[in-house]
């Protein structure tokens, strides 16, 4: 019997291994040679905007393909990144392209799944690009003195290797900024009634993808204590004093008072300068009275404002007398017929002085008569009476009228 059993095992075992190298045959025999090769090229992309550092290899990719038959292995495969690609040739089948996630890192890819059929040449491209750093910043403000002030009233200065500076208003829920990685820094606008702590986080460093929390605890004082600063501008120049002396500008132009305090500036031209009728800002803006009496309630700028004294008028304008004294007797025709000029008499001022007119002639002719040719004249009459004094320029005319006239009833008397 134990003989019996055992032959029916022994003949199980063998038909079984017989079936099984049967279909593995079948298999290769006929189905393996329907399966040919593909071609994928993957691509690595590192973008580094955000102050990142890594490259292509420093990513590792893993690469899945799925032959369609059973029995058929499947491609697996690991590698580094490479920017200039990194080509596979598996069997066909369904594939998958992946990289092992890098938090620093936003991953995207394109055409890395799908199906590769024999001969198919696909190419896969994954893109890294290194994400921010990111800094939260939260304002908390306390008020056990009096103070009045929210968080929105403070401004929040966030320094950083890139962007340089970021401003904004403070917040209880907190303002996130994005940042390069590296090196950062958080300060608030100074005010003088205000005490101010900063967590550990306000002062450090970020990664790629990292994001921290910079708490600003913010608490009003008992007896604050603001700066005044006093400033000057215009083309003059002056001195501004306060009446404790805390002030003199000059060159001492700041000082700090307990809120409360009563204080009053006094601007003093200096010589050749005059204080411009007003303060352009702070307490005593668009007075125009140099002496301002005003109470500390914050941090305050005054300005004055000089100009240079204008120059004084002038004195009376020149211009002379008229003629001289002792004018000649009035000019006589002559023989001639030609009028004699006026003489004697001294010139009178620039006044009356005609452009190519010898300074020895009289200055007013206004007086004297109009000369005319004596003798006869065809066409003409003998003279002209002229009534009424007349100009220089119009004696001038006359008297080259006469000359003409002269030359004319010479050439006929000739004749």
């Amino acid at each position: 019997m134990n003989l019996y059993k055992s032959f029916l095992y022994k003949t199980f075992v063998s038909v079984a291994i017989i079936s099984q190298i049967a279909y593995f045959s079948h298999v290769k025999a006929d189905d393996a040679p329907l399966l040919g090769n593909g071609t994928i090229t993957v691509i690595k992309h590192v973008i580094n905007d955000n102050g990142g550092s890594k490259t292509a290899g420093n990513f590792s990719i893993t690469a899945v393909v799925i032959p369609p038959l059973p029995g058929v292995p499947i491609f697996l495969q690991t590698f580094p990144g490479e920017e200039t690609g990194t080509v596979l040739t598996p069997i066909e089948g369904s594939f998958n392209i992946t990289e092992t996630e890098e938090p620093a890192y936003q991953a995207s890819y394109s055409g890395c799944s799908g199906t590769l059929a024999s001969g198919d040449d696909v190419t896969c491209t994954i893109t890294n690009t290194s994400k921010p750093g990111k800094v939260k910043v939260v304002v908390n403000v306390t008020n056990d003195n009096s103070g009045t002030k929210a968080a929105p009233d403070f401004t929040v200065n966030l320094t950083a290797t890139s962007p340089v500076l970021t401003t904004f208003v403070g917040s209880e829920a907190g303002v996130t900024s994005n940042i390069n990685s590296g090196a950062y820094g958080v300060t608030l606008v100074s005010d003088g009634g205000y005490a101010y702590s900063y967590s550990a986080d306000c002062n450090s460093t970020v990664s790629n993808g990292e994001e921290k929390t910079c708490t600003v605890t913010v608490d009003d004082l008992e007896n604050p204590e603001y700066t005044l600063t006093v400033t000057k501008n215009g083309d003059g120049t002056g001195t501004v004093n306060s009446s404790d002396e805390g002030i003199n500008c000059g060159e001492d132009c700041s000082q700090t008072y307990v809120s409360g305090t009563e204080v009053t500036l006094t601007a003093t031209p200096d010589s050749g300068s005059t204080f411009a009728d007003t303060w352009t800002s702070g307490p005593c803006i668009g007075s125009n009275n140099p002496i301002c009496t005003f109470v500390i309630t914050g941090n305050l700028v005054a300005n004055a404002h000089f100009s240079l004294t204008p120059p004084s008028g002038g004195g009376s304008g020149g211009g002379g007398s008229g003629g001289g004294s002792g004018g000649g007797p009035a000019p006589s025709s002559g023989g001639s017929g030609v009028p004699t000029p006026p003489s004697g008499g001294s010139g009178g001022s620039s006044s009356g002085q005609v452009a190519g007119v010898s300074t020895s002639m009289p200055a007013n002719l206004n007086s004297l008569p109009v000369p005319m040719p004596v003798g006869e004249v065809k066409g003409a009459a003998t003279s002209l009476p002229v009534t009424g004094p007349v100009s220089a320029l119009a004696y001038l005319g006359v008297l080259a009228g006469s000359f003409v006239t002269a030359r004319k009833f010479g050439r006929k008397f000739n004749d």
